[in-house]
């Protein structure tokens, strides 16, 4: 597998984790000491954080809730380092309407693989025809 596809996969690894409302598995991409900032600016660290933290979610506000996620671009910085833009989309179940975040997020190589080190997550600015 190549370095682009290993990283496309960690991100449906995300994917399968979220729609399977489990945390360990949403956070299993994520290194032991990665960074993750949430969509309200909240800082998470390390893996076992991320994933109690996305678990209570799982359990309360985003039960049945399912993830869409889609890497935009890969820049590699060093060959084992990546700069990663995502889009996800959360769709709550009942028909409430869906909600589109945007990460930017490095990816690292080390000895178990490519996993991420730093995420930040976003809700972001919807168009208004105003130009800044």
């Amino acid at each position: 597998m190549t370095d682009e596809e290993q990283i496309h996969a960690l991100w449906r690894q995300m994917e399968d984790g979220w729609s399977g409302g489990s945390g360990p598995r949403f956070a299993a991409p994520f290194a032991e000491d990665a960074d993750f900032v949430t969509v309200r600016g909240e800082a998470t660290r390390g893996r076992g954080e991320i994933a109690d933290r996305h678990g209570a979610l799982f359990d309360t506000a985003y039960a049945g809730s399912a993830l869409a996620a889609r890497v935009e671009s890969i820049r590699y910085l060093r060959p084992d380092l990546a700069l990663v833009h995502a889009t996800s989309t959360v769709t709550p179940p009942g028909g409430r309407p869906p909600m589109t975040t945007h990460a930017q997020a490095v990816a690292e190589r080390r000895a178990g693989g490519w996993q991420i080190v730093a995420f930040h997550n976003m809700v972001p600015l919807t168009p208004t025809g105003v130009s800044a």
